[in-house]
């Protein structure tokens, strides 16, 4: 595809992401890190360990800012 084609064929279609880094979910649900981990450590959100990286589920951020039933 060139360059000056901004139409996108269907394998270069964005999906969404269905977890977070911590820096990643913040600048998403537009909080900061440091509120994010106070969220974490209250045990209001939840993270999981990938590999040895720490991500956050999209559903679980959606639920705590009420976008989910």
């Amino acid at each position: 595809m060139s360059q000056g084609n901004s139409q996108r064929s269907p394998s270069e279609k964005k999906v969404a992401p269905c977890a977070y880094s911590v820096k990643d979910a913040a600048e998403a649900y537009a909080i900061s890190r440091s509120t994010l981990y106070v969220l974490l450590k209250d045990g209001k959100i939840r993270d999981r360990k990938v590999g040895g990286r720490r991500v956050i589920l999209k559903s679980d951020l959606d639920a705590l800012v009420g976008l989910e039933g």
